[in-house]
């Protein structure tokens, strides 16, 4: 069995693979894996751009997204 390594991904490609959710959706889960995994405030949040590999694979997990293996 391969197993598909996830890179790490910048917010704007989440948005566009959950383009079938509402962005601001998107953008809240986002925000709220990053504060969650890296305990930073709203602010810090906000202003990362790259999301690392872990957090990816919660987001994708949070609406159900198929990882392909």
């Amino acid at each position: 069995m391969h197993k598909t390594t996830i890179q790490p991904k910048r917010k704007a490609e989440l948005q566009d693979l959950l383009k079938g959710f509402g962005r601001e959706v998107v953008r809240k889960e986002v925000i709220n894996v990053i504060m969650e995994v890296r305990q930073v405030p709203l602010k810090e949040a906000q202003n990362i751009k790259t999301i690392k590999p872990g957090e990816v694979v919660l987001i994708l997990k949070r609406f159900d997204y198929e990882l392909s293996e």
